[in-house]
């Protein structure tokens, strides 16, 4: 052989596919997202939805499914997805940057609920960009879960295309989450009038101080 059929045969060789190792993280990435933000993070906004009216501990398990169970498996998913991917799961993530604007809403939200102003007269602006924030986040993370398993596991995950009932599972879920968030804005009317209430009784003690004082004589 030749010195020019063998560097030739040295350096020419077929395209490696994804390794093992590989196709287990992307699996594993794949199925933590999902559940973190198809799953987990849903349940947190119809939980609050339904129940901020009828049960005092509405919160607590908002929270536990918003941070406690959606932010492990988001977490463990991202790192997952960094480790299986590196620069390509950087570039395809840019657009959304989930962890970002995940962090960002529960530190928003937590603020929302511990610290309510004495003198407000109205609901604040906040609540309803917390509201707002939370299902663009929801809309733009099921988006990408389409994306990936129509597009991003085919192309990269060297086991072909998922079964085409996939995306019927995943239409179904999107007209579920819909339908079941918009009639629970039923009981809006409701949420309201709890939180006149409760706004009124932080200005209770004021008022009666005024009261007390001759500076509110007229009611």
């Amino acid at each position: 052989m030749s010195i020019a059929a063998r560097h030739h045969s040295s350096t020419v060789s077929a395209p490696a596919g994804p390794t093992p190792h590989f196709q287990t993280l992307l699996i594993a990435h794949a199925l933590f997202c999902v559940f973190g933000f198809a799953i987990f993070l849903p349940a947190g906004v119809l939980l609050a939805r339904y129940l901020r009216t009828f049960r005092p501990w509405w919160y607590t398990g908002h929270w536990i499914a918003q941070f406690g169970a959606a932010g492990p498996a988001i977490l463990i998913g991202t790192i997952l997805g960094y480790m299986g991917h590196g620069e390509w799961y950087i570039w395809q993530d840019t657009w959304g940057r989930p962890q970002a604007l995940y962090a960002v809403q529960c530190i928003a939200g937590a603020g929302i609920h511990f610290y309510k102003p004495k003198n407000a007269t109205g609901r604040p602006i906040q609540n309803y960009l917390h509201a707002l924030f939370g299902i663009v986040i929801l809309i733009l993370r099921m988006y990408q879960i389409r994306t990936g398993y129509l597009v991003e596991w085919p192309q990269y995950s060297g086991m072909g295309a998922l079964p085409s009932g996939l995306n019927g599972l995943w239409i179904f879920w999107c007209v579920f989450l819909i339908l079941a968030y918009s009639a629970g804005m039923w009981f809006i009317p409701k949420q309201y009038r709890q939180e006149a209430a409760g706004r009124a009784s932080r200005q209770m003690p004021l008022n009666e101080f005024r009261q007390l004082g001759g500076l509110d004589r007229q009611v």
